[in-house]
């Protein structure tokens, strides 16, 4: 028998029980009913702060259930101080409702007043008691999952004067209580706030959904649930959630992880759920095709991104379950009777015996009599609800992962209203040689009778294909020799007697409006994934699945209709099935829905990629092994092009006695400046570790130094300088071998008794750094370049300097000189292969931000201070307003673990940086702090953390270069200040053209006997540096208006000594002498002058002692350091909308 293609129904999925759920894609209007009423500008954000959410069309939405529930008096509040970490400062709010059926009848809201993040507590009574237990399970959940303890709570009158033992019990964990003044709730705006938006937004979420008051707990905790998740201004468009999770991650060493909500599961609360019935869960009556498989219920809440909190009005009570589906569009109505389950789980022996028993009564007799609801048929989740009930900020994405099962284990679905009852037993008998069927058709009217007949056939021919909507299948025999009718003679619906009747059918609507039976039918008869369903016509819908309709043909439009409206419920319910095969940052995650995300690079940040592959033997495993397979045959076509190698024998003459270095694979990602994915990289490093050693070899290769790059930044401000930035790709591979070295085959690509002759200079080798700065050294001299004497890395032709950092090369020229210097990055990109070619903006980590107009240049390091924030503990009560304060720090006597010295190490590495390049405000406390790498203690950790909560609270401040035209140096000393071994310290400052360029705090090498040999060794070290910049500066072709340099010191008797004609220093210590005539010497020739300024006046005094915060203060506006937050903000909202623009761009082009 020939089966035509039409008798099949088959669709493949984009998104199936294999793959994570799509992104959820709605209008504004649903998104806003979903996230529980929020304003227009929480919309306008949702896609950048979540994930899992598409908005289709403008984002402005009326609603008029917002209009009901939003009126409210105008209030001014003051507001408190708040933290600077997530639970430091709590706020306490209650709030009195009705009684439920549980005797709970207030609410208590605890809002972490740092991230806004609210807890909800749901109370029977105000007790201290009752209070007491609550908190005491969110000070547990603080300490044990985040570590974190509460330091003040700010409160109404009710806890600190009416609750003396909560009082009293707090203060005796030394939490400091705020409370308000009395009848004054304003002041406890924090608590007030979030409370009152909690409550408009459940009251809006009530009235929008029909329901009960009764249930205001599930609504309750719904619309805090929503809360935490929704975008506030006050946070700049965070959520309360991301804010929160994010600063943990960031506290605990994930770099640049920012949590997001996902948000895909969210539906519009109070919709209509259709939940699986137990049986159906757990396999049972299989054999029951036709019995309902879901029952009716609502939304009212999330127990977790794929658990839901459905209320059954039938019984009152609300489950928790994952299976299910939903319709949006439609809401509770107030009428019980057509939520019940009307179909009875019946075999045909057992419906006969009951039958045979019933006695119909007198058509005169009303019988009302109602059997309650069975509950066999609902799904019960484990729900353990307590009267103080707490939703905690747990990322309940990671449990998806864990929720699995067999796509096999959920047949096709039929839903339909029914209700479970019993009917009442009295005798009856069939007739001679009447059929069941016909009994009941009987007690049916004609009309009745024929249209329950054509809905089960319409549904049948749906479920399955072997039916016919015009005839019925065979009669059959069950186990017990009977013959059974077809099934579509049956009428699948019954309910309790009712004015004589029996049974009485529940009509299915008719097709032309889809049932949740005839969307389930139509969207799980098949998965076939079909790669050319973009190009068969009108069987395919929008997402290229194809369909094939077994319905008849009068109901092929329909099925068409259901399908392309409806098909993402298939994906949705079949991707709950899909097994993890790896985790991403501890979340399982299968492979379709990675190479979905890779798909969409755009959306793909650094946080939620895999660590890369440690060798090439990993890449079968990785969720990314294709694309860095594919990274490897690009990075070796790169190499044969540039002919790094020439493969040989391993017996060839030239091998004998040589060392055959091996080689590794080094993979990484690349991203944009925004952390998101650009593509896999993966380069061919030489073990060049296992080269034998020699003192003979010179392998040194110069770099530029941070002063001189904030000499050329100040010279590019003054003069206005044109600044354009190139990147050398694969740098090294254009230098040439020098010597002969051989290496192994790469991995993966290796030949049985071959070996490769390099010809350039790869990555790893020790020679390789100097190799490539010889070779663009003369590249450079070969285009008419000299060298600056005092900088290697620099170099200069016509008035155009170039300067380069390994592979950074940046041409700053006037720009009267264009032309010239386009014509010399030709040549160099004749040569070599150069990206870029725009406004200089990054270097080394350092943002650099112009002025042109006011001639000024700021290099900032916000964006680094953000990564190394996470090293320190959370910060103590008040942002630290110095680095360093107190007395000195002294070493550790007893020893540290090596664990407590690597984390040490890895603060001081990460804050010296920054104190070298960009915040010389920090340079004496880093200096101090280093000198325990070896063996710090917990009071050196608190301390190395302060100037990261230091660096963390002024992080928009930036060093300023530009302004001036002079050319300044400042030198202080502080005598016998180091307690240990009675040394100095000493530093100095250089300022040129307005913006300090140059500065140090050091202890001094030998012990002075006096503050004046101390300020005389200062003012050595100063000078000698000084007249390093000038010569640097005389090379570049800078001429300043006095040859003389100006160093000021703030000690008469070191200026005296130095200037005067008869004034040596009395000393028995030779270097001290040998500095002193020294400086008088240049003193003399006109080299320097040394001026007097006051200690107060003195911008290297903060180099040499801890200062106050007034005094320090001064010391940070004398450095130069400008705060620049307007200008941070303003060029990241400006990339931000750049990109978020090209994005929609290239989605109106796909």
């Amino acid at each position: 028998m020939e089966t035509s293609r039409q008798s099949f129904f088959t669709r493949r999925n984009t998104f199936n029980s294999w793959t994570g759920r799509q992104a959820s894609s709605a209008d504004a209007r649903k998104w806003h009913l979903r996230l529980g009423h929020p304003g227009p500008k929480a919309l306008e954000h949702l896609v950048n702060c979540s994930t899992g959410t598409k908005i289709k069309g403008l984002t402005t939405v009326e609603c008029d259930h917002c209009g009901v529930s939003k009126v409210k008096r105008q209030v001014s509040r003051k507001p408190r101080d708040t933290e600077n970490a997530p639970g430091l400062r709590l706020a306490i709010d209650f709030h009195d409702l009705e009684e439920d059926h549980e005797g709970r009848d207030s609410v208590m809201f605890i809002t972490d007043r740092w991230s806004g993040y609210v807890w909800d507590f749901y109370l029977t009574d105000r007790k201290a008691d009752t209070i007491r237990t609550a908190l005491e399970i969110l000070f547990g959940i603080l300490d044990r999952r985040y570590q974190i303890k509460p330091r003040v709570i700010e409160c109404d009158n009710e806890i600190y004067e009416k609750r003396h033992q909560l009082r009293s019990w707090l203060e005796s964990l030394f939490i400091l209580i705020e409370p308000s003044a009395k009848y004054t709730p304003a002041q406890n705006g924090g608590a007030e706030r979030s409370g009152g938006i909690l409550e408009i937004k459940a009251r809006a979420m009530r009235i929008g959904a029909g329901l009960p008051n009764y249930l205001w707990v599930e609504i309750f905790k719904a619309a805090v649930y929503l809360y935490n998740r929704t975008p506030k201004y006050i946070l700049r468009w965070q959520s309360p959630y991301g804010r929160f999770f994010t600063f943990l991650a960031n506290r605990d060493g994930v770099a640049n992880r920012q949590y997001k909500p996902d948000l895909r599961h969210l539906r519009v609360y109070g919709c209509k759920a259709f939940a699986m019935t137990k049986d159906a869960m757990a396999k049972r009556k299989r054999r029951q095709k036709l019995n309902p498989r879901a029952w009716i219920g609502y939304l009212v809440g999330y127990q977790s991104t794929n658990i839901y909190r459905i209320w059954n009005p039938w019984l009152g009570k609300v489950i928790s379950t994952r299976d299910v589906i939903f319709n949006e569009d439609e809401y509770f109505h107030g009428d019980l009777e057509q939520l019940k389950d009307d179909i009875r789980e019946l075999n045909r022996e057992e419906l006969m015996n009951l039958l045979q028993e019933i006695k119909e009564p007198d058509q005169t007799e009303e019988t009302s009599q109602e059997e309650s609801h069975g509950e066999d048929d609902l799904v019960v989740g484990t729900d353990h609800d307590w009267d103080l009930s707490i939703h905690h900020g747990v990322d309940d994405q990671t449990r998806e992962g864990n929720l699995r099962s067999n796509p096999e284990d959920h047949p096709n679905m039929r839903v339909a209203p029914s209700v479970t009852e019993d009917p009442r037993q009295v005798p009856y008998a069939l007739g001679s040689g009447e059929s069941l069927p016909d009994r009941i058709s009987a007690k049916l009217g004609v009309t009745d009778r024929i249209e329950a007949i054509q809905q089960t056939r319409d549904l049948l021919s749906l479920q399955n294909p072997n039916i016919s909507p015009q005839g019925g299948t065979p009669p059959r025999q069950d186990a017990n020799g009977w013959e059974t009718s077809p099934p579509s003679m049956l009428p699948d619906t019954r309910t309790k007697a009712n004015a004589g009747v029996q049974f009485q059918s529940y009509p299915t609507p008719p097709l032309t409006e889809p049932t949740p039976a005839a969307l389930m039918a139509a969207c799980f008869q098949g998965s076939n994934m079909n790669p050319e369903a973009k190009d068969q016509g009108n069987n395919c819908d929008p997402t290229g699945i194809e369909l094939q309709s077994v319905v008849p043909t009068e109901n092929q439009q329909t099925l068409n209709t259901i399908s392309n409206i409806e098909t993402w419920k298939a994906a949705f319910a079949a991707g709950r099935h899909a097994a993890p095969i790896g985790k991403i940052n501890g979340k399982p995650i299968d492979r379709a829905k990675f190479l979905r995300i890779l798909s969409q690079p755009k959306s793909l940040h650094r946080s939620q990629l895999p660590a890369p592959p440690r060798s090439h033997g990993d890449l079968a495993t990785h969720l990314m092994g294709t694309l860095f397979i594919e990274a490897e045959r690009i990075h070796l076509k790169s190499h044969k092009e540039m002919q790094s190698w020439i493969e040989i024998s391993k017996s060839d003459q030239s091998v004998r006695n040589q060392q055959v270095l091996d080689c590794m694979w080094v993979y990484t990602y690349k991203f944009d400046k925004h952390g998101r994915f650009q593509k896999c990289k993966a380069r061919l490093v030489v073990r060049g570790d296992q080269q034998a050693k020699s003192i003979h070899e010179d392998t040194y290769a110069s770099t530029l130094a941070g002063r001189s790059f904030r000499i050329l930044m100040a010279i590019a401000a003054r003069f206005d300088l044109e600044l354009v930035q190139y990147d050398a790709v694969n740098a090294f591979v254009n230098a040439k071998m020098d010597r002969d070295i051989f290496m192994k085959m790469p991995p993966g690509h290796r030949k049985p008794g071959r070996i490769l002759r390099l010809q350039r200079a790869l990555y790893g080798l020790r020679c390789s750094p100097l190799l490539w700065q010889k070779e663009l050294t003369r590249t450079l001299e070969e285009l008419g370049f000299e060298k600056v004497p005092q900088e290697p890395c620099c170099m200069m032709k016509n008035g155009i300097i170039i300067f380069f950092y390994v592979d950074d090369i940046v041409l700053a020229y006037q720009k009267n000189k264009e032309n010239e210097a386009k014509h010399l990055t030709d040549q160099l990109q004749r040569k070599y292969q150069l990206t870029g070619g725009n406004a200089l903006q990054w270097f080394l980590g350092m943002e650099i931000i112009r002025d042109r107009g006011k001639r000024l240049i700021w290099l900032s390091q916000s964006a680094y201070i953000d990564k190394i924030a996470n090293l320190a503990t959370p910060s103590p009560d008040r942002w630290p307003t110095v680095p360093m304060s107190g007395p000195e720090p002294l070493p550790y006597e007893e020893r540290a673990s090596i664990a407590s010295i690597r984390r040490y190490q890895k603060k001081i590495g990460s804050i010296l940086y920054a104190a070298v390049v960009t915040r010389p405000d920090i340079a004496f406390a880093v200096s101090r702090l280093a000198r325990f790498n070896t063996n710090p203690s917990d009071e050196h950790h608190a301390a190395a953390d302060k100037v990261i909560h230091y660096l963390k609270k002024t992080r928009s401040l930036a060093l300023q270069l530009g302004g001036g035209d002079e050319f300044l140096v400042a030198s202080d000393a502080s005598f016998a200040d180091n307690s240990i071994d009675r040394k100095s310290s000493q530093g100095y400052v250089m300022q040129l053209f307005g913006g300090t360029i140059g500065w140090r705090a050091n202890k001094q090498d030998t012990v002075t006997t006096s503050t004046t040999e101390a300020e005389l060794l200062a003012l050595s070290q100063a000078t000698k540096e000084s007249m390093f910049v000038s010569r640097l500066l005389k090379e570049i072709g800078i001429r300043l208006d006095s040859k003389t340099i100006r160093i000021q010191c703030d000690n008469q008797q070191t200026i005296k000594l130095v200037n005067k004609e008869v004034g040596l220093l009395q000393t028995k210590l030779r270097h001290v002498n040998i500095h002193n005539h020294w400086l008088r010497q240049e003193a003399e020739k006109g080299t320097i002058s040394v001026n007097y300024v006051p200690t107060g006046e003195m911008v290297a005094d903060g180099l040499t002692k801890a200062l106050s915060s007034q005094p320090f203060k001064g010391f940070v506006e004398r450095l130069g350091l400008v705060n620049i937050e307007e200008r941070l903000s303003q060029r990241e909202l400006e990339e931000m909308n750049t990109e978020t623009l090209q994005d929609r761009l290239e989605l109106l082009q796909l």
